[in-house]
């Protein structure tokens, strides 16, 4: 990936810290499977997996 091309839609972003909710982690989880398609990753990722449990 272009670096350049990467810091205009990382400065582009509204990046915001808060729970993982299921929907971030199904988002997730599309672009890691888009990810390994294309070859971007070489193994699958199950998102849910590094998601901590919610402690309430």
């Amino acid at each position: 990936m272009d670096l350049d091309a990467v810091r205009v839609a990382i400065d582009r972003s509204d990046l915001v810290a808060g729970p993982v909710i299921c929907t971030i982690v199904a988002q997730l989880q599309e672009t890691a499977d888009a990810f390994l398609m294309v070859g971007f990753i070489p193994g699958p990722i199950v998102v849910r997996d590094a998601v901590w449990p919610s402690a309430g």
